[in-house]
């Protein structure tokens, strides 16, 4: 126990976010059960440090939101960063319909074609001539009845999030599955939309270190509290 203990000291004094002194102390205390030794980080001592360590430097969210006019300057960027019509529509209703439905980026992007059940799927999404209406069957730490989200149209047309789905449905193939998908038919994936995001940051003149994709959720919400 004493080696955690000084190794606990050693990462505060340098600065160490406490997750990451519980993501090292993890490592230490799965290897150790592995080899069915007594775990050394499972003590009083080493839990009121982390405990102490999580006060004394509490984790603070980096991330800046997206606000409208750095959302518009996203949809802007679209034809410019995208390799084709179909990328750039897809990319310009991903950032609208993240944006004003407060997605996170795991609900219309896929971590790989095994998940692709767990996304925003097509038969979930209804437009009408002026509103959008989205609804959820589950989500993050939700699992009660549907609920509806209804997006009204936007007055600006070029920053519309029902023209932009739109635009984007016109060109996606006729199928059932998720919303968002590649022509090919496989579902987008969350990698997609980081690279994507990131070109358009370039393209506006923004860090791709203060803006990540959970940006807009942030975003939204805080125009919303505005």
């Amino acid at each position: 126990m004493p080696a955690v203990v000084s190794f606990i000291a050693f990462c505060f004094k340098k600065d160490y976010a406490s997750s990451s002194i519980t993501s090292a102390l993890s490592a230490v205390s799965y290897i150790h059960k592995m080899h069915n030794l007594n775990d050394p980080t499972a003590t009083f001592v080493v839990r009121k440090l982390l405990h102490g360590a999580a006060k004394l430097m509490p984790s603070c969210d980096q991330r800046a939101p997206v606000t409208t006019v750095i959302l518009h300057d996203l949809v802007r960027s679209a034809p410019h960063i995208s390799i084709c019509y179909y990328n750039s529509v897809l990319t310009s209703a991903m950032y609208l319909l993240a944006f004003h439905a407060f997605l996170r980026i795991g609900e219309m992007a896929a971590t790989s074609t095994a998940q692709s059940s767990c996304v925003l799927q097509l038969n979930q999404i209804s437009l009408s001539s002026d509103k959008c209406t989205v609804v959820f069957h589950s989500y993050k730490h939700y699992q009660g009845p549907p609920v509806s989200l209804v997006i009204p149209a936007h007055a600006d047309s070029s920053f519309c999030p029902i023209k932009a789905i739109r635009a984007y449905l016109a060109v996606r193939r006729n199928a059932p599955g998720p919303l968002f998908i590649f022509p090919g038919g496989t579902p987008v994936t969350t990698t997609f939309f980081g690279d994507q995001l990131k070109k358009s940051l370039a393209w506006a003149g923004l860090s791709s270190e203060c803006y990540k994709g959970h940006s807009l959720r942030i975003g939204a919400a805080t125009t919303a509290a505005i």
